[in-house]
């Protein structure tokens, strides 16, 4: 249950709706929540929230409101009692992080918010060409501004070379075709909740020296072989294989219990 269950969203998590970086953001490195931040991201925009409530109360829309609320709470996962059947069926049982339901509870909300411009437009007050349009550029406006305001805080300012940019790591590795596995060993390792010195909007280049040094994220963009992987489905003799070889790697220097995989 607990596998299951974990990175679930959280209900603090539903003031995103209306203050997304209420928990500080990775821009500016002051991020304090919940490690993997994009796995809680729940804003929609205040613009098209009150255009989605307003929807939800359509004829239209009514089908569209039960799946945005399926889908919360089945992201509500940790403390949900239906969790307690839900595991023990086929597609439940092996899969986390069911904060990740929040993408049909986003699609619900976007055609929600199609039906409350629907219901919006044809109010009386609106019907002439003019208001209409008055209407439609307060709107758009609003959303463009929420848009900007959010979006400076989450996209990163960096060019695509600073992403693209091979590691020293990986063209070393290249250079020899029988070096078998790789074992990151910190701790020079950098993983996916990173972020360079003063956050993102302070240091746009930072990702350029974090891959210097083989982010864990990173083989598998090169196509680099590892000897641990992603455990998501752990096998108890191979966990306690690898553990032991980490350990042992990671105290003396020693790959001899690596080696019996292929790391040199």
């Amino acid at each position: 249950l607990g596998y299951v269950t974990s990175f679930s969203l959280l209900p603090k998590h539903l003031l995103g709706l209306i203050a997304p970086n209420w928990q500080g953001t990775p821009a500016f490195d002051t991020y304090r929540g919940e490690r993997y931040y994009w796995e809680y991201v729940l804003y929609l925009g205040i613009a098209p929230l009150i255009l989605a409530l307003i929807g939800a109360s359509t004829r239209r829309g009514r089908p569209w409101l039960g799946v945005a609320l399926v889908a919360l709470l089945l992201a509500l996962a940790q403390g949900n009692p239906l969790y307690h059947l839900l595991r023990h069926i086929p597609g439940f049982a092996h899969f986390r992080a069911p904060a990740r339901y929040i993408l049909f509870f986003t699609f619900a909300a976007a055609i929600l918010a199609g039906c409350g411009w629907d219901r919006v437009r044809a109010t009386p007050l609106l019907k002439p060409g003019r208001r209409l349009a008055l209407a439609g550029a307060l709107i758009a406006t609003l959303t463009i501004v929420d848009l900007l305001w959010f979006d400076r805080t989450l996209a990163p300012l960096a060019g695509p070379g600073v992403y693209e940019a091979t590691p020293r790591v990986v063209q070393v590795l290249e250079e020899d075709p029988d070096w078998g596995r790789s074992f990151i060993r910190p701790p020079i390792a950098i993983y996916t909740d990173w972020s360079p010195p003063g956050g993102w909007a302070a240091n746009p280049d930072g990702w350029l020296e974090g891959r210097v040094y083989l982010p864990a994220s990173v083989p598998q963009s090169f196509g680099l072989r590892t000897s641990g992987g992603y455990a998501g489905f752990v096998d108890p003799g191979h966990d306690a294989f690898l553990q032991a070889a980490s350990d042992e790697t990671m105290e003396t220097g020693d790959v001899a219990l690596h080696s019996l995989i292929g790391t040199r």
